[in-house]
């Protein structure tokens, strides 16, 4: 993988944005930078309740980590991750099998876990992962016969048919039968943006930027939306590759 970092010998933490398959997508470029020496951290912004799961511990205000000895009843792609992680040792040195997670938080919050992960354990970057190698193929056929067909993600059937050249609608997992999902000839690619300047593109950053927990969150995210313009619905052409 050609990436567009030049890190050698840092730590580095790969955040996913939300519910836990994000930070999975993130696994090639956690594999390349590792190759490279640096030592990376995941961190996953969770749609499982972190408080049922067994074997975590806290780890300051408002993280739970997640590691092998984790387990836990029904969606939780963070815990099946970890599991991995320890299972194939020697291809995946230089990654920790222990996930930073936290749920439910605002913005100024968010920045504190960010702050005080830095702190602890010396940060040198922080790479951002929104949703192709065999080595990740691997992971995600492993995790998927861990968890029921209901728990499966769309965004990694997603990937998964684009890397079989399954393109336009496809029933990625068996939720999608009725209602396929669009899938784009540039699923499989990996972007590389600029957090800031991505960040101030967004319409509600300076309201989303001041919010200090969830239910903040999610009214200013939903104003925007009743406030705001509806999009006319577009075609979706598949781009010849």
């Amino acid at each position: 993988m050609n990436l567009p970092l030049n890190l050698r010998g840092k730590t580095i933490l790969i955040a996913g944005c939300g519910g836990g398959y994000d930070v999975v997508c993130a696994l090639p470029v956690a594999l390349e930078l590792a190759a490279q020496g640096n030592r990376v951290h995941l961190a996953s912004a969770s749609f499982t309740d972190l408080g049922k799961l067994r074997g975590t511990r806290k780890r300051g205000t408002g993280v739970t980590v997640v590691g092998p000895e984790s387990s836990g009843d029904g969606y939780c792609p963070e815990v099946h991750l970890a599991h991995w992680l320890v299972s194939r040792p020697d291809a995946l040195t230089g990654i920790s099998p222990e996930l930073f997670c936290w749920s439910r938080i605002g913005v100024l919050e968010l920045r504190d876990v960010f702050v005080q992960l830095q702190l602890e354990i010396g940060l040198d970057a922080l790479v951002k992962n929104d949703p192709v190698t065999q080595e990740f193929e691997r992971a995600l056929t492993s995790m998927y016969a861990n968890t029921e067909a209901i728990h499966r993600s769309n965004m990694v059937g997603s990937i998964r048919a684009s890397y079989r050249g399954e393109f336009g609608d496809v029933a990625v997992t068996t939720r999608t039968m009725l209602h396929p999902v669009w899938v784009s000839p540039l699923t499989s690619l990996f972007w590389f943006l600029d957090l800031g300047q991505t960040a101030r593109l967004k319409l509600y950053f300076e309201a989303l930027s001041r919010t200090r927990n969830y239910e903040q969150a999610i009214v200013v995210t939903d104003s925007l939306t009743l406030e705001g313009p509806a999009r006319r619905p577009q075609d979706k052409p598949v781009i010849p590759i």
